[in-house]
């Protein structure tokens, strides 16, 4: 796009143009209405003062890199704000999807085409030794953000230190919304990550409108053309880290914790009172009667003590699996298990294998 040469502003010079007579007509009738309904909008006041303005913004929208063909996307301002306002209505649905996910890695899907689709937009739009690209590669990013209202408020400022490869950036955002905040910013310094900019420092706060300040510093993947996969999505994961590592996850509610340590194999369910353990196995029955089926109620059962580690399944159709427990340190849930086992098939065991045949 060619810059706006520093001439003067001021109306002097003029532009003649030929038009149709009906296109001149639909710009006298839109000139006319608009005029009698916002009487103080200066863009009205005559054709010289609306195709001026025109052209100003069309040229303005072309500096962002958009082009003819994308009018033809542009939705009506009554559109836009139904949507708008319906992105922020449904916005409490979603939060509540994110309350379990919003602390947990995102491995599997940093390689996914999304993410360097997004790299090479990058590449298309940003000169990473021009500060002036990068700032409006920003704006271009943040009124997106802005736009949906779920981000309450974004803003990076990049300080230069001593040369244009020395510089850190710091990023600060908010929302209304916790886990909504918590996922997008995981999300966002992922991307960060592929474009080769590593994460220094976090702050949280949740007394400040769920606000995140995110210090930010490039590496020398941000300065390398070549898409060197591997490095790029190891240091987007190492990104991510700084999000949801133990350090901050052990400040919010105990399930983030307990979900981590459940991808475990090594970490075990106990209960601390017996009353507790018979209240989960009575839960579990209850909900297997209600609505599960009978053909697979054994099997349901034993998936209920492989989520607690107890033993892992070998084989679903013929209910073998091996009991993980350790028979010096936990005689006591092992004797449980078997006798409640008991209650509901015969238990035969070959070596360290066992088997749950239906009585």
């Amino acid at each position: 796009m060619t810059s706006k040469r520093y001439l003067s502003d001021k109306k002097t010079s003029q532009l003649t143009i030929s038009i149709s007579p009906a296109l001149k007509d639909w710009i006298n009738r839109y000139i006319n209405k608009m005029h009698k309904n916002f009487p103080e909008d200066g863009r009205y006041r005559s054709k010289s003062a609306f195709v001026c303005s025109v052209m100003e913004n069309v040229l303005n929208i072309f500096k962002k890199e958009k082009s003819l063909d994308d009018f033809q996307k542009l939705t009506d301002k009554e559109v836009e704000t139904l949507f708008n306002q319906n992105t922020t209505l449904y916005s409490p649905f979603v939060e509540l999807s994110l309350v379990m996910d919003s602390l947990m890695p995102i491995d599997s899907i940093i390689n996914t085409k999304f993410f360097f689709r997004y790299y090479k937009f990058y590449l298309k739009n940003i000169d990473p030794y021009d500060m002036n690209s990068v700032k409006l590669f920003y704006e271009r990013i943040k009124n997106r953000y802005l736009y949906t209202n779920v981000v309450k408020d974004l803003n990076i400022e990049i300080v230069t230190k001593k040369d244009y490869k020395d510089y850190e950036a710091i990023l600060e955002q908010s929302s209304d919304y916790k886990y909504l905040q918590i996922t997008n910013v995981k999300i966002s310094v992922a991307l960060l990550g592929i474009l080769g900019v590593k994460v220094i420092d976090v702050y949280y706060s949740e007394e400040e409108q769920y606000y995140f300040r995110i210090k930010l510093a490039p590496t020398d993947l941000w300065y390398d053309k070549r898409e060197d996969r591997k490095e790029r999505i190891a240091l987007a994961k190492e990104n991510v880290n700084c999000i949801i590592n133990l350090n901050n996850t052990i400040e919010h509610e105990s399930p983030h914790l307990w979900q981590k340590i459940a991808e475990d194999d090594d970490a075990i369910v106990f209960f601390v009172h017996n009353e507790a353990q018979s209240k989960w196995i009575k839960q579990l029955e209850d909900d297997l009667n209600k609505f599960g089926n009978k053909d697979t109620f054994l099997l349901k059962i034993l998936k209920f003590f492989e989520r607690l580690h107890w033993i892992r399944i070998e084989n679903e159709d013929t209910l073998s699996f091996q009991i993980r427990l350790s028979e010096e340190n936990n005689p006591t849930q092992i004797n449980f298990l078997k006798n409640y086992l008991m209650k509901y098939g015969k238990i035969s065991q070959q070596n360290y294998r066992y088997y749950l045949e239906k009585i």
